[in-house]
């Protein structure tokens, strides 16, 4: 599909997708819902448990709690065997303070708000996980991810 769109300065362009960063480790995005995922078919069954550690039943699409509990296990254990795995940290080139503090310099654009600085929208604003992270994220801000 093409979609050809025209747009002036000052323009608001907002495209809403399924997918995307999420908020926080995959490994503890609740089950049910990426359950629901697959069984909405935006996530397949071997998609769930290799990115989100859950095991998803085809029969029903319910989860196997005993064995989603087991996969995530495993997958948190394999993590610390990875340089940087266990916090899922990457190597951004400095802390993000630091590269929110010279964004300007390096790109010539103004450093982007975070997120949690805006009040948030959508039909999953009312989930627990995401109430949860929005307050984690206005408590400790983008200093959290310096510790990382």
């Amino acid at each position: 599909m093409q979609i050809n769109l025209h747009y002036s300065t000052g323009d608001v362009l907002e495209w809403t997708t399924w997918g995307g960063g999420g908020l926080g480790d995959p490994l503890t995005r609740p089950a049910a819902i990426v359950a629901k995922e697959v069984h909405r078919r935006l996530v397949t069954f071997a998609g769930a448990a290799r990115n989100y550690g859950v095991v998803v039943r085809p029969s029903d699409f319910s989860v196997d709690e005993n064995a989603t509990m087991i996969l995530r296990r495993k997958m948190g254990e394999e993590r610390k065997g990875i340089e940087g795995g266990a916090d899922m940290s990457i190597d951004r080139g400095g802390t993000i303070s630091e590269l929110v503090s010279r964004c300007e310099d390096d790109t010539g654009l103004k450093a982007p708000r975070p997120q949690w600085e805006r009040n948030p929208y959508g039909p999953h604003v009312g989930l627990p996980y995401v109430k949860e992270w929005y307050e984690r994220m206005r408590k400790e801000g983008v200093e959290m991810f310096d510790k990382a």
